[in-house]
């Protein structure tokens, strides 16, 4: 499964049903995976065509809120020359770790049904 061409406004057409979807307006939606993974998704809101686009490992989850916080600390250090190139590394370091973490698209048979 593919995901619709996306234009840089927003706006793709359904593989399936061929009507018009606004990215910027599309729910994402949550499941277990396997492996201990999230995988994320939305549906065409006229046909239901669901379009899985990444998946996530727990460690994944964790580390983004350590990357919420080193972004924070990379704007707050703008401007000190000694701070700033710390809290870079930092975060280029945690981004690396966190970029291992993710994966793209995935099949409905890594979807957890049911608890198995």
């Amino acid at each position: 499964m593919k995901l619709p061409f996306l234009s840089s406004t927003g706006i793709v057409y359904c593989d399936k049903c061929g009507r018009k979807l606004d990215l910027t307006r599309i729910k994402v939606e949550e499941e277990k995976l396997t492996n201990d993974r999230v995988g994320y998704f939305f549906r065409c809101p006229h046909c239901e065509m669901k379009y899985t686009f990444a998946s996530l490992t727990n460690r994944g989850m964790m580390l983004q809120h350590s990357l919420k916080k080193a972004r924070q600390d990379v704007y707050k250090a703008i401007g000190n020359e000694k701070k700033y190139p710390v809290v870079l590394s930092r975060y280029e370091k945690l981004l690396s770790l966190y970029q291992k973490e993710v994966g793209g698209p995935y099949s409905d048979g890594e979807v957890v049904v049911n608890g198995r």
